[in-house]
């Protein structure tokens, strides 16, 4: 399992983790086989946090996106691609439970036991994916428990005053509704203006864990990491009608927004332009394709003139939806 290779014990319990494993700065030493990886820097930062940093005017260049058909955790590896970013999908909390009972302690060993998108990418760069269950800091705590939890929606549920209203309970970064919940969202999502609906898409955050190593390499290179969410929709009884599409459109946009600022960032500090997306909240997640690529073009356009070179990934095979969307952009 992929744990123990990298750190040379059995994943027991958090105690066990913290007490053989230690964290200075970007790098983290097992205390059992001495071996040393960077994982980087964890940041938390809402939209309105990227956005205040960069100025998208500075740029008069050209954006190119593709689609490009693979194994992410291969494109991880791959040394052209030493520095680049990848947008993994994960839960609220930064961490890749397969349904909404997995806690924490259930620990990141299990992760290599889910094939899709998001697991991939966690077990590709171990280090980091250590560090956001066991040593994040949350709460003044250190690590992720069943009781303590990063919660990327914080702020979107402040503005719908959500501990006063129980619009929606956060179970091991699955936000799960009630209809009744969703109804009053949408009501208050309806009667906004473009202004408000920025503001609002600006409260949400992401996880960007930074110059991680792909430990899954013997290279020792590093790429940067933007872990996603997105709401929940198959999870829900209430799936049938739009009663989600506002809500999961404004968390859509908002999460690829953030991935596209991440990478300017990474690009101002000397890094790759490529970016690497996935269909955030696509698969069982049960967000509509159309979202998810409508959620792309919007930041396609507004980065249009900052000269990264976005590439979606495909896994297999060319998605027909995707192969259509970038074919309809490059037409123009």
């Amino acid at each position: 399992m992929w744990f123990r290779q990298l750190m040379g014990f059995d994943e027991i319990s958090h105690e066990n983790v913290q007490k053989n494993i230690s964290v200075e700065g970007a790098f983290m030493t097992s205390l059992v086989n001495g071996k040393k990886y960077r994982c980087g820097f964890l940041e938390v930062p809402a939209l309105k946090d990227l956005r205040s940093g960069i100025n998208l005017e500075n740029y008069r260049e050209n954006i190119k996106i593709s689609e490009t058909v693979g194994d992410v955790a291969s494109l991880h590896k791959d040394e052209e691609n030493n520095n680049a970013v990848f947008q993994a999908a994960s839960q609220f909390n930064l961490l890749e439970m397969v349904h909404p009972g997995v806690t924490p302690e259930s620990g990141v060993d299990i992760y290599e036991n889910d094939r899709t998108q998001g697991p991939a990418c966690a077990v590709s760069c171990g280090a980091g994916t250590v560090f956001r269950n066991y040593f994040a800091q949350v709460n003044g705590k250190t690590g992720q428990t069943a009781a303590n939890q990063i919660d990327c929606l914080s702020g979107i549920g402040q503005f719908f005053e959500n501990e006063k209203l129980n619009l929606w309970k956060m179970k091991n970064g699955y936000a799960m509704f009630s209809e009744e919940g969703l109804s009053y969202i949408n009501e208050k999502l309806s009667g906004l203006a473009k202004g408000e609906w920025e503001d609002l898409k600006a409260r949400l955050k992401v996880g960007i864990q930074w110059n991680t190593e792909v430990t899954t390499a013997t290279s020792g290179q590093t790429v940067t990491q933007v872990y996603c969410s997105a709401l929940p929709v198959g999870y829900h009884s209430m799936v049938q009608g739009r009663i989600w599409e506002n809500f999961a459109r404004l968390i859509l946009e908002a999460s690829y927004e953030s991935t596209f600022y991440a990478a300017v960032k990474n690009l101002q500090k000397g890094g790759s332009p490529r970016l690497f997306l996935t269909l955030v909240g696509g698969g069982v997640f049960g967000n509509e394709v159309s979202w998810i690529l409508d959620a792309i073009r919007i930041s396609v356009e507004k980065f249009r003139n900052v000269p990264l070179d976005v590439r979606i990934v495909s896994y297999g095979k060319s998605d027909s939806n995707v192969a259509g969307f970038i074919q309809c952009h490059n037409c123009f």
